[in-house]
């Protein structure tokens, strides 16, 4: 390259300009080291704050299905406590024979109060409804209404109360359990024979 010497002072002045002070370039590679460090610090921080949160979410979603799962158990328990008082009251056995609603009602409604029972079907050996008692929502703790009749078709149709129909058997029993969604109500039943 051949040049002047007016070039020579174009390319010096140039030169001059792209040149960096000192203190720019010792603070250059310490911001750069201080950015680099911030940005794996905060990379390292969430992953471990999203590792301890997700442990954390899925240890209490364990906790909340074991609670539920003892609790759905205690509700088992409370039903079957109240259904085998229900089956061993005296003149029950007749009383579906004869399909007397009245006389249902009569012997019923002391123990379903008492034990606080939100809804009860009783049906005939062929799944047919005899009466049934529900618990007013909002109501006094004795207000139910009582129907007697209508479809066996509905009964029939859910799996637990077929399986007492036809007097299945399994390892722990001959009483059910199930959770219905039905037109009166979201209810979890235990059902069972009255022998």
């Amino acid at each position: 390259m051949i040049a002047s010497k007016s070039d020579k002072n174009w390319i010096g002045s140039r030169l001059s300009r792209i040149r960096m002070p000192i203190r720019a370039k010792i603070t250059a590679p310490y911001l750069f080291l201080s950015l680099l460090l911030a940005v794996g610090a905060g990379f390292l921080i969430s992953n471990v704050v999203f590792d301890t949160l997700d442990a954390r979410f899925k240890n209490q979603l364990a906790e909340v299905g074991q609670l539920s799962s003892e609790l759905m158990v205690t509700e088992e328990d409370r039903l079957l406590e109240g259904f085998r008082l229900l089956a061993n009251a005296d003149g029950m056995v007749d009383a579906i024979t004869e399909g007397d609603p009245e006389v249902l009602r009569e012997l019923t409604f002391g123990v379903v109060v008492n034990n606080q029972i939100d809804a009860v079907e009783i049906l005939d050996p062929g799944g047919n409804p005899l009466l049934a008692m529900r618990h007013k929502s909002g109501g006094q703790v004795e207000d139910y209404d009582f129907s007697a009749g209508g479809d066996g078709n509905i009964y029939r149709s859910w799996d637990f109360v077929e399986k007492v129909i036809q007097g299945q058997e399994d390892s722990l029993g001959d009483k059910y359990s199930g959770f219905v969604q039905a037109e009166w109500g979201d209810y979890f039943y235990v059902a069972g024979p009255v022998y």
